[in-house]
């Protein structure tokens, strides 16, 4: 799934707008972005490279959402927008690649 159609999807995550949760149910459900996430078609020689690079992109996104939850006290309850403040930093690992810019877009649309 490319930006647009994460951003055309977002009626079926529209309702984390409305939660409050601590910070370790925030990181499990940030998680699940990866399961949208699609590779961009490419030629098959650089699509193994992708693959791999992506895959190991979406592992330090994972990282990210659960370093961002071990900083916050776990009791805490929060909306998306104070769990996304804490992910963004420590997100610096994933600055600049298409992942990050991708998880940030539908982060930031979920929480206009």
């Amino acid at each position: 799934m490319n930006t647009s159609d994460a951003v055309d999807s977002l009626a079926a995550l529209e309702e984390w707008r409305s939660f409050e949760m601590k910070p370790a149910d925030w990181a499990a459900r940030f998680r699940t972005l990866r399961n949208w996430y699609r590779v961009a078609k490419t030629d098959t020689a650089t699509l193994r490279s992708r693959l791999s690079a992506e895959a190991a992109a979406l592992d330090l996104w994972d990282e990210a959402c659960e370093e961002a939850a071990q900083a916050l006290d776990p009791e805490q309850l929060m909306g998306i927008a104070g769990f996304w403040r804490a992910v963004k930093s420590v997100d610096s690992i994933l600055v600049g690649s298409g992942l990050s810019r991708w998880c940030g877009e539908v982060i930031v649309e979920l929480i206009r």
